[in-house]
């Protein structure tokens, strides 16, 4: 036959283990719950933070491309600045050799010459007068084909007044074409 112990005592027993095995698991989802609740915690106290750092940079970067952008403005400009500096130095240094040229004109004219006109017409210099004699004027040609700033003249027009004078036209590559034409 067979024995079933029921003693009260063993009913007690498996009992206190089953509760022992609930408390167990209960105290293990209750830690679970815990840490999921505390790493979630965490998780969005570092998503509040990384958002509010990215934030920051982003707002630093947008910054930082202002400047860049401005800076580059600045650049183009001094650049575009030295070049018209560039350019009118290049002008004021043309025009002072103009200037000395212009000043030393009646030096290089022999006596008994005299210019009429002086016109500048694509890029060549005309350079109009009378004279007494003929030699003047040979004089004056090879006086103006010497100067540094000159090329040689050729001769445009030579004619005998009535009154005897010679009216004369010379002309000469005037070097004042490449600054016009120079880009800025």
């Amino acid at each position: 036959m067979c024995q079933v112990n029921l003693l009260p005592w063993r009913q007690r027993r498996r009992r206190r283990r089953a509760r022992a095995v609930i408390i167990v698991l209960a105290a293990e989802l209750l830690l679970a719950f815990c840490s999921t609740g505390g790493s979630w915690l965490r998780w969005r106290e570092e998503q509040s933070s990384l958002a509010a750092r990215l934030a920051l940079l982003q707002q630093q970067q947008r910054h930082a491309l202002q400047q860049r952008s401005e800076h580059q403005q600045r650049v183009a400009q001094c650049a575009r600045l030295q070049d018209t500096l560039k350019h009118y130095r290049r002008i004021r240094q043309a025009n002072q050799q103009y200037y000395r040229f212009f000043q030393q004109l009646p030096a290089l004219l022999p006596p008994g010459l005299w210019l009429t006109s002086l016109r500048l017409r694509e890029g060549r210099l005309l350079a109009g007068g009378c004279s007494r004699s003929y030699a003047a004027i040979v004089e004056t040609n090879s006086r103006l084909g010497r100067h540094p700033l000159l090329k040689p003249a050729h001769w445009h027009e030579i004619t005998r007044l009535e009154n005897g004078l010679l009216r004369f036209q010379l002309q000469t590559p005037w070097p004042g074409r490449a600054i016009n034409n120079a880009s800025r």
